[in-house]
């Protein structure tokens, strides 16, 4: 979680940055506006990007412990049946 958020702070940091460049400088507001756009269009496919890995790993991880905890089910199942025939 910790490295989540120091990735967002970094990134929404990089983004105020780019945008306060832009805005300083010394050009048309057409020029400006698309400047800010094209960063914008820029810093939403990257969040997209990375919420879609993330949403990977984690789909990934909850595959494994959906397994794991399925392998636990059937080892408990065979460990009862087990002790029901020795009593």
């Amino acid at each position: 979680m910790s490295t989540q958020n120091t990735v967002l702070g970094i990134l929404g940091g990089i983004a105020v940055g780019a945008i306060a460049g832009v805005l300083l400088a010394p050009e048309k507001g057409a020029t400006t506006r698309a400047k800010i756009a094209d960063k914008a269009k820029d810093l939403k496919d990257n969040l997209n990007n990375n919420v879609d890995t993330t949403v990977d790993r984690v789909s990934e991880k909850l595959d494994v412990l959906k397994e794991a905890g399925s392998n636990i089910i059937e080892s408990s199942k065979s460990e009862l049946a087990r002790a029901q025939q020795n009593l």
